[in-house]
């Protein structure tokens, strides 16, 4: 079903896409950031959305850097995978690249929120997730997923056994901080799924802003700092 933004909204969403593209073409030249601290107490672990990379997540991840003084990192997936794939490979990332120690808080936006909280209401991190925060993510589906005729994209629609399963796993974060991050007009997500049944997360909608262009709102990245904090 196609969604019709205010102008303004549109405008940013496609600077949004804008700067994207001008981040993928800037990180295809530069070289990949350093590993984390091995002793680093704390570190935070950004995950991009679907059709996505790394690379669009740079101006948060370095607002966090200034912000918490903690090491942050981003796990980047190939979107034809299945979500067990993707999630899987998480749990591998954090394994092998992060400090062994280190409490984390994750931060996922879109399909990168599922996978967080996937992640976090699993035993592969050993109880080491202190904080939770989700951008723009389809807690309940996406409509937009009935179009993708993969396992990911039936993983994915609302209602399906997948999401099923995470909703029942929600009881297992009861005393976990989570953030909800919403944007107000976003046409991918739409309004009553981005948020996970219960109350037992902090809900925050960002105005005027909507799937994307919500990565770069200053709002958003107060938002997530706040949270992690």
């Amino acid at each position: 079903m196609a969604v019709s933004l205010p102008l303004r909204t549109a405008s940013l969403e496609l600077r949004a896409l804008a700067t994207q593209a001008s981040l993928l073409v800037r990180a295809r030249r530069s070289e990949a950031p350093s590993a984390p601290e091995p002793d680093a107490p704390r570190a935070v672990v950004l995950v991009h959305g679907f059709m996505a990379a790394p690379a669009v997540l740079a101006p948060l991840a370095d607002h966090l850097r200034a912000e918490l003084g903690q090491p942050v990192s981003t796990y980047g997936y190939p979107s034809h995978r299945s979500f067990e794939w993707i999630l899987d490979g998480l749990a591998e990332f954090v394994a092998s690249e992060l400090p062994r120690d280190a409490t984390l808080g994750l931060v996922g936006h879109s399909l990168g929120g599922l996978v967080c909280r996937a992640y976090a209401q699993g035993d592969a991190h050993g109880g080491r997730v202190d904080r939770l925060v989700t951008i723009a993510c389809p807690h309940r589906g996406t409509r937009v997923a009935r179009v993708l005729p993969t396992r990911l994209g039936r993983a994915l629609r609302p209602g399906s056994e997948h999401l099923t399963r995470l909703a029942h796993g929600d009881a297992r974060l009861t005393t976990l901080p989570r953030t909800v991050i919403v944007a107000e007009h976003d046409h991918l997500v739409a309004p009553g799924t981005h948020a996970p049944d219960g109350d037992e997360h902090a809900l925050h909608v960002v105005p005027g802003v909507s799937h994307n262009a919500v990565l770069y709102d200053a709002r958003t990245f107060r938002l997530v700092a706040d949270a992690l904090r």
